[in-house]
Parts: C-alpha cells; sequence; structure tokens
C-alpha cells in the first residue's frame, strides 16, 4: 500500500507538471507560430544534448543508497553518499554551463544552425548550476520517501517556469522571452527548495560544502560513478534518442516547423508517461529495501510494471481518442494534421513503452546495471540509424515512424528483468548483489 500512495502523489506531480507543460506547449504555438517554436525546441534540444553528453546518473545512485542508510539509520553513510552527491552533481553543473558557452560555434559549424538558437540554448546551460539547491533538495526528500514535499516542490517550480516561459514568450513576442523566463523560474525554485527542506525538516541531514571538501577522500566516487556512469549512459542513451536527435534531425532535413509539430505531439507522450513515472520514482527505494527477500522484489518489481504499464497506455489511448476535438479548439489550424498523424503513428511504441517504467530501479536495486548498459549499447545506434533513416525517406513523418521503433526496442529491458527474476526463483542471484547484500 506504501508503494501505491507513493506513487500516486507522485503521479498526480507529474501528471500536473507535464499537463503544464503541454498547455505551455500549445500556447506558445499561438504566440510564436510553428517556425519560431521549432527554433525554441532546437535551442531546448541542444542544450539537452550537452546535458546528457556530461550526466552522470549520481541522483539516482544517491536516492538508492541514502534510503537503504536511512533505513538502517547509518547517519555516516547518509552524509557520504549526500556529500558525494554534492561533489559530482555541482562539478558537473559547472562543466556544463562552460561548455554550453560552446553551443553558438559548434551549432552553426556542425550542423548549420543559426547562431542565434545557439546563444539560447548557452543560456539555458546555466540553469543546471542555478537549480542546484532544487536537485539536491529532491534527492534527499525522495530518499527519505517524503513523496507529498518532493511532489509539492517539483510541481511549484516546473508550474512557475512555464508560467514564466509563456509570459517570456507574451512580453517579446520572440523565443528569447521564453529562454529569459526559463532563466528566471530557474533562479526562484531555490528558494522553493530551502522552504521545502525547512518545512520537512531535512536540512540537518545535509553536509555542508567546506565538510564535503574536507572528507573528500572518504565518499564513495568511485562505487557511485561507477553506477552512476552505468546508469547514465543507460538513460540517456534512451533520451538522446528520443528527445534529443529528432528535434535535430527534423531541424536539419525538415524544417522547424516539424519541430513543433513532433515537440507538441511529445509533451503528450511526456503526459502519459508521467503517470509512469511516479510509479518509478517510489518504487526505487523500495526495491533497495526489499532486495534480500527474492519473493517480494520479484512481486514489487511486476507490480509496479504492471501498474505503470496500464496507467501509461491507458492514458495515451484515451488521449488519442480526445485529441481531434482538443486539437481543433486549442492548436491553431496549421497544426491540427501534423500532430494527430504523428500521434497515430507513435501509438504502438507508447503502449509498449509504459512497461519499462520500473526498468531502471530494477538494474540499480539488483546491480545488474552492466547489462543495462549492454542492451542500451545495442538498441541506441538501431533507434538512430532509424530515426536518420525514416527522416531520410520522409522528412515529414519519418522521424515520427522512427520514434516508434525506438519506443518499441527500448521493451528489452523489460523482458532482461523478467529473465532475470525468473532465474532467481530456484538459483542464486545472478550478477547482481547477494541475498546478504
Amino acid at each position: 500500500m506504501s508503494l501505491l500512495r507513493d506513487a500516486g502523489i507522485l503521479q498526480v506531480g507529474a501528471f500536473l507538471r507535464m499537463g503544464a507543460s503541454l498547455a505551455s506547449a500549445l500556447l506558445l504555438a499561438h504566440l510564436l507560430g510553428a517556425q519560431a517554436q521549432g527554433r525554441y525546441y532546437v535551442a531546448v534540444a541542444l542544450y539537452s544534448f550537452t546535458q546528457l553528453c556530461l550526466g552522470t546518473g549520481v541522483h539516482a545512485v544517491t536516492v538508492s543508497h541514502t534510503s537503504k542508510a536511512f533505513a538502517e539509520g547509518d547517519q555516516d553513510a547518509v552524509r557520504r553518499w549526500l556529500g558525494f552527491f554534492i561533489a559530482i552533481q555541482g562539478s558537473v553543473a559547472l562543466i556544463l554551463a562552460a561548455a554550453g558557452q560552446l553551443l553558438p560555434w559548434a551549432a552553426h559549424a556542425l550542423a548549420g544552425i543559426d547562431p542565434r538558437v545557439g546563444r539560447w540554448a548557452a543560456v539555458l546551460s546555466l540553469t543546471a548550476l542555478i537549480e542546484m539547491p532544487r536537485h539536491i533538495a529532491a534527492a534527499l526528500l525522495q530518499a527519505r520517501r517524503r513523496m507529498s514535499a518532493l511532489a509539492g516542490l517539483e510541481t511549484s517550480a516546473e508550474l512557475m517556469r512555464t508560467f514564466l516561459v509563456v509570459a517570456g514568450a507574451l512580453a517579446r513576442g520572440t523565443p528569447a522571452g521564453a529562454v529569459a523566463g526559463w532563466l528566471i523560474g530557474s533562479l526562484l525554485s531555490v528558494p522553493l527548495a530551502l522552504h521545502a527542506l525547512r518545512r520537512e525538516h531535512c536540512a540537518g541531514a545535509l553536509p555542508r560544502v567546506p565538510d564535503v571538501w574536507r572528507s573528500r577522500r572518504q565518499l564513495p566516487l568511485r562505487q557511485g560513478l561507477r553506477e552512476g556512469v552505468a546508469l547514465a549512459m543507460l538513460r540517456n542513451a534512451g533520451a538522446l534518442s528520443i528527445e534529443v536527435l529528432p528535434a535535430l534531425v527534423l531541424a536539419r532535413l525538415g524544417s522547424p516547423a516539424w519541430v513543433a509539430y513532433l515537440r507538441i505531439t511529445q509533451r503528450g507522450v511526456q503526459a502519459a508517461l508521467a503517470l509512469g513515472a511516479g510509479v518509478s520514482r517510489a518504487v526505487l527505494p523500495a526495491l533497495g529495501a526489499a532486495i534480500s527477500d527474492r519473493l517480494r522484489f520479484a512481486a514489487l518489481w511486476k507490480r509496479a510494471t504492471l501498474l505503470s504499464a496500464a496507467a501509461v497506455g491507458g492514458a495515451w489511448i484515451l488521449g488519442v481518442l480526445i485529441l481531434p476535438p482538443v486539437l481543433r479548439v486549442l492548436a491553431p489550424p496549421d497544426y491540427y494534421a501534423p500532430v494527430l498523424a504523428i500521434a497515430r503513428i507513435l501509438t504502438p511504441g507508447v503502449v509498449m513503452l509504459g512497461t519499462n517504467g520500473s526498468s531502471q530501479a530494477f538494474y540499480l536495486a539488483t546491480g545488474t546495471m552492466p547489462w543495462a548498459v549492454r542492451l542500451a549499447l545495442v538498441i541506441t545506434p538501431l533507434g538512430v540509424l532509424t530515426i536518420i533513416g525514416g527522416a531520410l525517406a520522409d522528412p515529414r513523418l519519418g522521424v515520427a515512424y522512427g520514434l516508434c521503433v525506438v519506443y518499441l526496442l527500448q521493451t528489452a529491458h523489460v523482458g532482461y528483468a523478467l529473465l532475470w527474476i525468473r532465474r532467481t526463483s530456484t538459483g542464486p542471484w545472478p550478477g547482481g548483489r547477494t541475498q546478504s547484500s
């Protein structure tokens, strides 16, 4: 019941955020038009590409180990893992902010993208550093299973940023205004994070930055980075082929307008997947605590997977059914046919992708992350080739067909998890942690 409660809390928050994001995309369509909105989304894709290249996966690793340390009452381990998170996340944010300043030149020289779009992406690259307090607060609240506070923090921060993005676009009438709104929203998320920590009495668990530096030799850097980088490769490979590459391919082979059409449809996909994201985030600390009991672990993972699949698949099918009247009322006329066609093409892939909601939590809990990386190294190149091939065959809808294939390929992780659980039902834990670990 605690899993269902935690998942429900996070699902509501995630669904509200994705709903606001979808509403923002529709409003930007009216305020900017398809061409300018597409350029804005290309800037977001460039920023996301840089972020993914530097991703370390330390958030989920920190949550997994810190929740276990809290359960065992090991305060020293709690401070070590939180110190690890602050050290690594802060370093990556600094590097990302510096590397982002090269985007205007790199995007124009390597992909022929308008330098203005690169400058907007460079501004967005500062947000990872600005939002450090929010990321720290989210990790600690999730590890303590304060899901109501976590959902409140993330939902309020994202709703505020979404509002400011739309307000910036309305004030300036250009993508630059939307980028400025994004930056201001990131700045305002800092006091929200500090307030959430004080309200939940969690601030005392955080080590001070000077203490992190003095105890840097005791931080679990090797273990955390080994697990985190493997997780980042899994997560970022999927995000690269699902979120970033399609926009960049369309910007190069198609037009900015079709980037806008695709991104609005993907906002709907994200809204559906948000229902599964709540399950995934709730099950991460629960699986870590259940790893010593194989029957409980297997039942928990299967329950979370079925719950995620039902929520995502049901939400997407319902969304596609009601999409025509929604688009007629809310979207500009030129968006109707392209968005509806893309949504229908993506339907089989999205429905199957819903089963993948608990895969990352499974890999972290069982210590089988190397297998996740091996699968990702096979899936990602296939997905990239499919998307590029589809775009070359049809610059408008080919990327959508490629994305559907990418979604279907992601279910290979569910197949591996089922095989692993079947093998452990009668024998030792293969390729991962021992039962006593």
